[in-house]
């Protein structure tokens, strides 16, 4: 995947500016975020709710919305860094 950026202006930064839009947060939040892996859609929640009880903010988003592609069942997990 892609390494994190971190902008010069961290507190301005809202959630949108770094995750792609219509997703599923588990009710955590960060200044920046990075791409960790895809995952099938049947373990999206699973990992989601993992990450939030080891107090890691995460995020998912479809790989289509992302590719502009068919319709998949692929969600890319975004991770707080």
């Amino acid at each position: 995947m892609g390494s994190s950026y971190s902008a010069s202006w961290p507190g301005r930064a809202a959630r949108l500016y770094w995750l792609p839009a219509g997703g599923i947060g588990n009710g955590l939040d960060a200044r920046t975020w990075a791409p960790l892996l895809d995952v099938d859609a049947s373990d999206m929640v699973l990992l989601l709710d993992t990450l939030r009880e080891a107090d890691i903010a995460a995020y998912a988003a479809r790989v289509d919305r992302l590719r502009r592609t068919v319709r998949s069942s692929v969600f890319r997990i975004w991770v707080g860094t």
